[in-house]
């Protein structure tokens, strides 16, 4: 998975010899607690001796950083034995990339500053694909990402005690960039333990473990600096992002909380130049283990749908206040859908899902797609100044194909799209398969999926199957994007399109009639 920068390096993970890269936050700690104790105490740099307040100073400092340390230590030494290394034959000419870590798509976050040449991958591959992974359970099975396995012919898996399994059995899942394996083994591996990601909180102490450049066994120390991030290629899915050093060869390792628990499947950087600039990103291990239980259980993941299509519309000041960025709107209920089955109509407000407040349209269809086939859900909208409580019953989510009206174009995720009223059309997140199909090289942008014959966009000459790649001046990674972008616009002033159609990029004005 490919984020921002030049690469949005994805990694590989080894384990035998353990670098530990926490020194210098140490020292730092260490320093700080020198330097404040000789200012409490008054002494200069010409270095007198200490008093006794000093001393104590210090000596109630410092043992605080030997508990960080000793932390450091514990929580890595748990986890080590757990993150394997894996060697994927490759079919074809062989790998695109010295390590799978490369991109296997490209974005542009920073694209304001970068231009889209400057965008490139490295086909100079000298040996077979590699990855890491993570056991979590004591049978075999091993959770990696998807693109370090996606064009493996064959695979072993290297413990970190030298031990060689074969993969018998591969489940993937390209939408979260999640895979599981199952290993050809009869005795029991040391399987490690799984956190609860919605229990970290910005600031938190995390360790990333991989193999940085096939530097084996390598752990990083560094903090989340962000949950929930959004980023180009990653369709809805809510990273973690961590300044905790991640590299190319350590995508499906483990980041990995001050108890010695695994929140967190590494998949992705922000780069310039394809190595660590201070931005990395994990999968949660929330979502990692829904996936793979669904994976394991019945070979795919079954997501669930309510069939609506949805836009967030701009609050109040009290909502502001509150903290809300927009409403969440039912723009379009498709009919004979769970959520019109349950009673949700056009323009209805969803306030909460089983009285978890919605904030964001990728919180919804996170919540909406684990909640399970079958199951029933209570659902809070807001229809007018009216507040209703209706029971909906969730359904699989039905294939592309199947949830599209006759005569439509085979493009976008028919239960993921954002429906813009000013444009009147509605644009799905690009799939890899999409932009392949349709020429690009990179996943960025939403493909418009519906178009209102007659609407402004129509007449301005928009067309469905094309892609929206900025809006203004602004780049467009996905519908969350776009739906934040577009509230900004305004149709009597203009609202230019960038899209690409045809193998070519051109500029639309859309403005009212």
């Amino acid at each position: 998975m490919n984020i921002f920068g030049k690469r949005l390096c994805r990694g590989s993970l080894r384990l035998p010899g353990v670098l530990l890269t926490v020194a210098t936050a140490l020292a730092g700690i260490v320093a700080m607690s020198v330097s404040a104790a000789k200012q409490a105490s008054g002494i200069d740099s010409a270095g007198e001796a200490p008093t006794n307040r000093t001393a104590s100073i210090e000596s109630e400092r410092l043992p605080s950083a030997d508990g960080l340390t000793d932390m450091f230590r514990s929580a890595a030494q748990q986890v080590l034995p757990s993150v394997v290394e894996i060697k994927a034959a490759l079919t074809g000419a062989g790998p695109r990339n010295a390590y799978r870590g490369q991109p296997h798509f490209e974005a542009i976050p920073f694209g304001e500053f970068l231009e889209e040449n400057e965008f490139d991958t490295d086909d100079e591959a000298s040996e077979p694909g590699l990855g890491c992974g993570v056991i979590i359970d004591p049978s075999g099975i091993v959770l990696t990402n998807y693109h370090v396995v996606e064009e493996a012919d064959e695979m072993l898996v290297e413990l970190p005690d030298g031990r060689l399994f074969k993969v018998k059995d591969v489940r993937k899942d390209e939408k979260t960039d999640l895979a599981v394996l199952t290993l050809d083994c009869t005795e029991p591996l040391p399987a490690a333990r799984l956190g609860d990601s919605e229990n970290l909180r910005i600031g938190d102490w995390v360790l990333t473990i991989g193999s940085p450049f096939e530097l084996e066994q390598t752990v990083s120390a560094g903090i989340i600096s962000a949950k929930g991030r959004s980023v180009r290629g990653a369709g809805k899915t809510r990273l973690l992002q961590t300044d905790a050093a991640i590299n190319p060869g350590s995508s499906g390792g483990a980041l990995v909380n001050l108890r010695g628990e695994v929140v967190g499947i590494t998949t992705a950087i922000a780069s310039r130049d394809g190595g660590y600039q201070g931005v990395g990103f994990a999968i949660p291990i929330n979502l990692a283990k829904w996936v793979s239980a669904q994976l394991r259980e019945h070979g795919r993941v079954r997501r669930s749908y309510l069939g609506i299509t949805t836009t967030r519309r701009p609050v109040n000041v009290t909502g502001q206040a509150r903290g809300l960025r927009g409403e969440i709107v039912a723009a379009r209920v498709n009919e004979d859908s769970p959520a019109y089955k349950a009673g949700v109509r056009d323009n209805d407000v969803i306030v909460s899902f089983d009285s978890r407040p919605v904030c964001g349209i990728s919180q919804l269809h996170e919540i909406v797609e684990q909640g399970g086939v079958g199951s029933k859900h209570q659902l809070e909208i807001l229809r007018g100044q009216t507040r209703k409580t209706l029971e909906v019953v969730l359904e699989a989510a039905p294939s592309r194909r199947r949830a599209l009206s006759p005569g439509q174009k085979d493009f976008g995720r028919a239960s993921e799209l954002d429906y813009s009223r000013d444009l009147e059309l509605a644009v799905g997140d690009l799939g890899e398969r999409d932009a392949s199909q349709l020429g690009l090289r990179t996943v960025a942008g939403v493909l418009i999926v519906r178009l209102d014959p007659g609407g402004a966009a129509s007449k301005a000459g928009v067309r469905e199957g094309m892609v929206i790649v900025r809006v203004g001046n602004r780049p467009v990674r996905n519908t969350d994007d776009f739906a934040e972008i577009m509230e900004r616009e305004s149709l009597k002033k203009g609202i230019w399109l960038q899209v690409y159609t045809d193998g070519k990029t051109r500029t639309i004005s859309v403005r009212s009639s």
